[in-house]
C-alpha cells in the first residue's frame, strides 16, 4: 500500500488524476491525526 501511495503519478491524464485521488483517499482512510508529525523534521516526514 505504501509503495502505491509513494509511486510517481505519471503523465497528466484523467486516469492518473483518478489514481492520485484514490491515493489521497487511502491516506485519509488511515485516519492519521493532523498534528501527528508536527514535531518531526520535514526531511524525515518526506523520507
Amino acid at each position: 500500500m505504501l509503495a502505491t501511495i509513494r509511486s510517481d503519478p505519471g503523465n497528466v491524464s484523467l486516469n492518473t488524476m483518478l489514481a492520485e485521488i484514490a491515493k489521497l483517499e487511502s491516506v485519509r482512510a488511515v485516519g492519521v491525526p493532523t498534528g501527528m508529525f508536527a514535531d518531526v523534521a520535514p526531511q524525515v516526514v518526506t523520507a
